[in-house]
């Protein structure tokens, strides 16, 4: 009965372990992931934007889109901003 109950709570913290694994990367992708945004009128001046990931349909502040097309690398088909 008692190697039941350790399994069955094996088990359980095995599937939490994995849910918060995928819960983790998807906040990461939410915070970085930019891809296909209208940030035109987004105050970008004094945010850090390293790492932020973002495709051709992502559009920028005018003042800010040759520094950002500058500043990106290809990463995996899209853009990605470089850390500094």
């Amino acid at each position: 009965m008692a190697a039941a109950a350790h399994r069955a709570a094996r088990r359980t913290l095995t599937r939490l372990a994995d849910d918060l694994a995928q819960a983790e990367e998807l906040l990461e992708r939410a915070c970085h992931d930019v891809r296909g945004a209208d940030l035109r009128s987004a105050d970008l001046t004094h945010l850090y934007l390293g790492g932020l990931r973002w495709d051709e349909s992502t559009r920028w502040p005018e003042q800010q889109r040759e520094h950002i097309r500058t500043a990106s690398d290809p990463v995996d088909g899209i853009r990605q901003i470089r850390d500094r």
